[in-house]
């Protein structure tokens, strides 16, 4: 269910961007000399990001040998892939048309703060947090906690393990919640970066050589 919610979430907030900056364009024109290129500095930045477009390309074999027709699977991908090259192409242009000369990185900051609709989408994106994080968060508690504890006994009577295991997922939330507040003013630095340097060999190349 926290997975369902999430690509509704992203669906939702995408659609209602785009609404924004479709309405933008119609009022206003462009922000920036139509595709003018702007923020150039950070440019390479996207070479990291672009990551996160594939970063569920490393689930497809196990999926595809556990689904019910496999012989069907190569045409829904296609299907998929193709669907999501078309959103994510209209949607980056037009919002590159849009808001490409403001000096937030994160779109949805440079939209109407007094509007109740973004003030409700920023709250339900809250919300989503609750339910994604536990997902994205297990396999790294899983890694973790079986190479700190595995040497433990696992016992109903016996609390040492568990309070450690809590601890442990403790000190992994704290230390996630200190990197977005010290790393805000680089954020979109830092996630290029580890895309780019831990994402790549962890997503595409980990999955694929333990299904193999």
């Amino acid at each position: 269910m926290g997975y369902i919610i999430g690509n509704i979430m992203i669906i939702f907030t995408t659609l209602l961007i785009l609404t924004y900056a479709i309405s933008g364009l119609a009022k206003n024109g462009p922000q920036n000399d139509g595709f003018k290129p702007v923020n150039t500095s950070k440019m390479w930045d996207m070479i990291g990001f672009s990551f996160y477009t594939f970063e569920g390309i490393g689930v497809l074999m196990p999926l595809m040998k556990e689904s019910a027709n496999p012989q069907k699977f190569p045409k829904i991908l296609t299907a998929a892939l193709c669907t999501l090259a078309v959103y994510f192409s209209i949607f980056g242009c037009v919002s590159y048309a849009y808001f490409g000369n403001q000096k937030e990185s994160i779109v949805i900051n440079n939209m109407n703060e007094d509007d109740l609709i973004i003030k409700v989408t920023k709250l339900l994106y809250c919300i989503n947090l609750v339910f994604s994080y536990p997902l994205t968060i297990y396999p790294a508690n899983q890694i973790l906690e079986n190479f700190m504890f595995g040497s433990l006994k696992h016992s109903r009577k016996t609390t040492l393990r568990k309070w450690l295991k809590n601890l442990s997922r403790f000190l992994v939330v704290t230390a996630g919640c200190a990197c977005s507040i010290f790393l805000q003013p680089i954020l979109d630095q830092f996630l290029g970066i580890s895309g780019a340097v831990i994402g790549i060999p962890i997503i595409l190349i980990v999955p694929t050589l333990c299904h193999l």
